[in-house]
């Protein structure tokens, strides 16, 4: 048994950690979806033996029902995001309706002593008003509200008026 637990793998120049779940390419780090990173985990873990489709779905899928298209999908984005960073077309191989096979050369690491990660952080202030605090309205504003008011309340007297008036109504 090594000296260390197997969660961090290198084949070619990409070096998977399975329990942070991130890949990267030399210094760079791979993003990608997670459940393609979990995908991956579990292929690379099986190096060299058949994984099938239901011990993929299962594994990754366990508390959904997902169906083989979307297994199909997953590995065809993984094998897409390992070809963008030069990796052989033939690292996961398709065995024909049985499952998947992760043929690259692997090894086990040793885990860094130093990983840096890029995060960010934001704050989000909400100020609600003191409900002690008097609103302020404008006199202009107030003025306009009036003005309005009287205007709506004299056009609807004189059309009602019109409409409605003495001369208006049947005998």
């Amino acid at each position: 048994m090594s000296e260390f637990p197997e969660d961090q793998w290198q084949f070619g120049e990409f070096r998977l950690d399975a329990r942070r779940k991130i890949l990267r390419h030399g210094e760079a780090t791979v993003y990608m979806p997670l459940k393609e990173i979990e995908v991956l985990c579990m292929l690379v873990r099986n190096r060299g033996e058949l994984v099938t489709k239901g011990e993929l779905l299962e594994g990754v899928w366990e508390d959904s029902f997902v169906g083989d298209s979307n297994l199909s999908r997953h590995i065809y984005l993984l094998r897409n995001t390992l070809k963008t960073f030069g990796a052989d077309d033939g690292l996961i191989e398709n065995v024909p309706r049985r499952g998947y096979r992760f043929t690259g050369d692997v090894r086990a690491v040793e885990p860094d002593e130093i990983f840096v990660e890029k995060r960010t952080q934001t704050r989000t202030r909400i100020e609600l008003p003191d409900e002690n605090r008097r609103v302020r309205v404008s006199r202009r504003r107030v003025g306009a509200y009036v003005a309005l008011a009287l205007i709506f309340a004299s056009a609807t007297g004189f059309f009602g008026y019109n409409i409605f008036g003495p001369k208006n109504r049947r005998r």
